[in-house]
């Protein structure tokens, strides 16, 4: 949004990154990938990156991965990439160029899926808010962003079934836990840490996480569901 020119993105984006830390703001860089270059809102219905040259990818590109190192978040959006045939919210090749690529450490979060481009995708099927965040959540999200409360409910029960049968994405729920923890300033170095955090055993920040089960945190409630609480 600074500008069409990528170092001037870089640069001013940089100087509001370094500002708001010193604040003790956490910062999230967004859209991954390439909204400046579609002409269709997301809100309103599914952008692709169709005709998008090398030189407009690559400029696309570079902010994210200048500012990999300083930023907290990452938001994915809902632009079908046209090698995939995805949108790169749903895609676990934009997961893994943000985790491998670029080496990003730090969160990484859908944009809202109460939105045209993600709507129209799962057109007909009737707990599509539920069916694309857990997809999503597979694809490598550690998160997801819903604007409403409705599909809460039916999307803990979703992920907590799918961790039960699938072991690698329990591991992965697991590791996402980590890192958002780590976001909101809890470290968490393993899966024992994750569970000693959540049952309140020797470990600093765990009456703080306790406290957000209690008050309903639905993606500490996901974890707690599993019995470690």
């Amino acid at each position: 949004s600074y500008s069409s020119n990528p170092d001037t993105v870089i640069a001013v984006a940089r100087m509001y990154i370094d500002a708001m830390h010193e604040q003790g703001i956490k910062v999230d860089g967004k859209h991954y990938f390439g909204t400046g270059y579609t002409t269709t809102d997301p809100h309103k219905g599914l952008p692709t990156l169709e005709g998008m040259t090398l030189q407009e990818r690559t400029n696309a590109m570079r902010p994210f991965t200048a500012l990999a190192d300083s930023l907290d978040g990452i938001i994915v959006t809902h632009v079908i990439n046209p090698d995939t045939g995805k949108p790169d919210s749903l895609s676990p090749d934009a997961y893994r160029t943000l985790r491998e690529q670029l080496g990003f450490k730090g969160i990484i979060v859908t944009d809202d899926l109460y939105m045209g481009a993600i709507e129209d995708l799962y057109e007909g099927k009737e707990s599509w808010v539920v069916t694309s965040a857990v997809d999503a959540l597979k694809a490598g999200a550690d998160a997801v962003i819903l604007k409403y409360p409705q599909g809460v409910e039916g999307l803990t029960a979703a992920l907590i079934q799918e961790m039960k049968s699938d072991p690698q994405f329990e591991e992965q729920i697991l590791r996402s836990f980590a890192r958002l923890m780590h976001f909101k300033g809890v470290t968490l170095t393993g899966v024992e840490d994750v569970d000693d955090a959540i049952q309140g055993k020797t470990y600093e920040g765990a009456p703080w996480v306790l406290r957000r089960v209690k008050r309903g945190e639905t993606f500490l409630d996901i974890v707690a569901a599993e019995g470690t609480v």
